[in-house]
């Protein structure tokens, strides 16, 4: 049983469009040609090249908005 204490975990807006797309970080990584602790640390800390959010909207099928904060 989870503490009444414990936040739940947050999801990025990215790994969130990731998983919409049904895709593993895996996947994912080799489709944007990045390795997978590259984008695990983009999607955490939502800090991406345009150039990469470029790649990942196509491949997520998603506005690029999701991949800039702010």
């Amino acid at each position: 049983m989870r503490s009444r204490f414990t936040k739940p975990p947050m999801v990025s807006a990215a790994k969130a469009a990731r998983e919409r797309a049904g895709l593993t970080l895996a996947q994912a990584a080799r489709a944007s040609r990045v390795s997978e602790r590259y984008l695990a640390r983009a999607e955490r800390a939502m800090n991406f090249s345009f150039v990469l959010a470029q790649r990942l909207a196509e491949i997520y099928s998603c506005p690029i908005d999701v991949f800039v904060s702010g």
